[in-house]
């Protein structure tokens, strides 16, 4: 009598602790926010950088330097294969070229922005751990610096003020992460990306304006970039 009043008990506790189990996960699934907190840092080059379509008259027209990002991207629902994501974030990169000219001009520059980008894509889930962001890009740089310097000989310094407008950026990423910790994932994405812009210039000779231009530029991105994920 005794052993079957224990077996009952230990039966019922079971149970109690299945049920309890069982209704703490719903209402953890309910209260998640399908939310994904994505921050990356990586390498970025610049190539192809074009005049009013025509190739400018530059030696060696590619930057390279590094790039950091932020974004947050929302499931809207779910599938057997994943879920459509939209969102956006910020992105700052910083790129650096140099190149001599029939060794004889040397021209240095640096392309700095500051953009704030709107995504949409879809969310892959091959296994319960394993994630596959596919995303389009469309941003805008609302900071955009780009400066060259022009040296010719010892005695005169060139450089070209330029101010940046109307800069947009279209384009695609893809980011794979995996689950490490619950609910942190890491991973590695690639991205292309193809600017446009208004370039207002002056060119100096020794701090002195000798000509001056407006024109539309455009270039191709590439970036590789180290990702950390967290998941609301």
């Amino acid at each position: 009598m005794l052993i079957r009043k224990s077996v009952y008990l230990i039966s019922s506790l079971v149970a109690s602790q299945m049920a309890f189990a069982q209704e703490s996960n719903k209402e953890t699934a309910s209260s998640k926010l399908n939310l994904d907190i994505l921050g990356g840092v990586g390498f970025s080059n610049y190539s192809g950088m074009n005049r009013d379509n025509n190739k400018a008259n530059i030696k060696d027209s590619s930057m390279s330097g590094f790039n950091v990002n932020a974004s947050a991207l929302y499931s809207l629902f779910e599938t057997s294969i994943g879920s459509p994501v939209v969102g956006g974030g910020i992105n700052y990169s910083r790129l650096t070229g140099e190149n001599d000219k029939v060794n004889i001009i040397k021209i240095e520059g640096t392309f700095s922005t500051l953009a704030l980008m709107a995504n949409a894509g879809f969310k892959f889930k091959p296994s319960e751990k394993f994630a596959i962001f596919t995303l389009g890009n469309f941003g805008y740089g609302v900071y955009s610096d780009l400066d060259f310097k022009v040296s010719q000989n010892t005695n005169i310094n060139y450089a070209i003020d330029s101010t940046i407008k109307n800069h947009f950026i279209y384009g695609a990423s893809v980011i794979g992460t995996y689950e490490v910790a619950q609910n942190f994932s890491i991973g590695a994405g690639l991205t292309y990306n193809r600017h446009s812009y208004k370039n207002d210039r002056k060119e100096k000779a020794n701090g002195i304006v000798t000509s001056s231009d407006s024109s539309n530029w455009s270039l191709n991105e590439v970036s590789a970039n180290l990702t950390a994920s967290y998941s609301l």
